[in-house]
C-alpha cells in the first residue's frame, strides 16, 4: 500500500505540484456524445472553458442574480468548480441545479 499524502509546512497535501504541472490533452477532458457534442470530465482550473460553456455559466450566475436568489457559497464557486460541474450534470437547467446545491 502507497500512502499517497504529502504533508507541506506540517498541512496534508492532496494535490502536489507535480499533479498540477501536469498537461492533460482534450481527450481526457471531454468524452465524445453521439450527438456530436462534447462532455467535460475535468472541470477545475486552470483549464479554461470552452465560449459554450463560459456562456452557461454566466446566464446561471445571472438567473441566480435576477431571481434574487442567495449567491453561491465559496465552495460552488471557486476554482474547483463544483457549481459548473452540477451545471453540467444537470445539462445546464439553472433551476435545478440551484434546488440542488
Amino acid at each position: 500500500m502507497v500512502d499517497t499524502t504529502i504533508y507541506k509546512d506540517k498541512e496534508m497535501v492532496y494535490i502536489t505540484d507535480e499533479m498540477r504541472a501536469y498537461n492533460i490533452d482534450d481527450d481526457n477532458i471531454f468524452i465524445k456524445l453521439k450527438s456530436g457534442g462534447r462532455a467535460r470530465f475535468v472541470h477545475g482550473e486552470p483549464l479554461a472553458m470552452e465560449e459554450q460553456e463560459a456562456k452557461h455559466w454566466n446566464g446561471f450566475i445571472k438567473y441566480i442574480e435576477d431571481n434574487n436568489l442567495e449567491p453561491l457559497s465559496g465552495e460552488y464557486n471557486n476554482n474547483e468548480r463544483l457549481g459548473f460541474k452540477l451545471l453540467c450534470g444537470m445539462l445546464f437547467n439553472y433551476k435545478k441545479t440551484y434546488a440542488a446545491i
